[in-house]
């Protein structure tokens, strides 16, 4: 993210939600252009991109704090509302302050 405080007009928010809406966040981060195509099983299974977040990233919770569930998938934890199954983050184990956030 951005290291000079000059750079952080050039952020952009993103809003993102589970399907049901019961969690809800939204991000403020330089305007986005790529996304990450993961090969493991389970997200080319879902269709899963990621946006990878790192540690200066700004992050909220809107709506939902702690109501989100963990699958604990080897490296990874991916967290899913347990309303509509809708898999939201993932983060990697041993790095906690990267998390993906899933889009699309």
């Amino acid at each position: 993210m951005a290291s000079n405080p000059n750079e952080s007009t050039n952020l952009k928010t993103y809003h993102g939600n589970c399907h049901c809406g019961r969690f809800k966040f939204h991000l403020n981060i330089p305007t986005l252009t790529t996304v990450m195509e993961c090969n493991c099983s389970y997200c080319f299974k879902k269709g899963s991109k990621w946006i990878i977040l790192g540690p200066n990233a700004s992050f909220h919770v809107d709506r939902g704090e702690g109501t989100l569930k963990n699958y604990d998938f080897g490296k990874l934890i991916m967290s899913f509302c347990p309303t509509c199954g809708t898999g939201v983050l993932g983060s990697r184990r041993g790095v906690p302050y990267v998390i993906n956030v899933s889009y699309g």
